[in-house]
């Protein structure tokens, strides 16, 4: 399934709008604050350099969790007795699905967001090299 450019905008704006208001409104919170200004920009980089990108990204993004939530829920004590990573709860909202912060799946967007979109990048780089040789 592929997005057009229309309704990838419109998720995109909505994404920014609703991380960076939710970032504003918990300064104090160091994970929620960072992890969503960080994906709010990046999500903004990549809506104007390339767009094409999130199209594609989005659909993955939603396979690609269900690994990751089964992974991060083993990770934070899902299906075992003593959990593997701890969260300090003053640093994160406290909305969890699960045993996983909400800020997780965000952080998890950011860092396979970075990686496909620098991906496009150094390939974009690396074939107008090759046409300018």
């Amino acid at each position: 399934m592929r997005l057009n450019d229309l309704q990838t905008r419109i998720i995109t704006l909505i994404l920014i709008a609703f991380l960076m208001a939710a970032a504003l409104l918990n300064l104090n919170r160091a994970y929620t604050a960072v992890n969503f200004i960080f994906t709010s920009v990046l999500l903004g980089v990549v809506l104007i350099t390339r767009p094409a990108v999130l199209k594609q990204f989005y659909f993955s993004y939603l396979l690609i969790l269900i690994p990751f939530l089964i992974m991060n829920g083993i990770l934070t004590g899902s299906f075992i007795e003593e959990h593997v990573v701890w969260y300090n709860q003053q640093e994160i909202l406290g909305i969890r699905l699960g045993t996983i912060p909400v800020e997780d799946i965000f952080y998890g967007m950011s860092l396979i967001l970075l990686n496909y979109y620098l991906t496009e990048v150094f390939r974009m780089i690396s074939v107008k090299r090759k046409t300018n040789l």
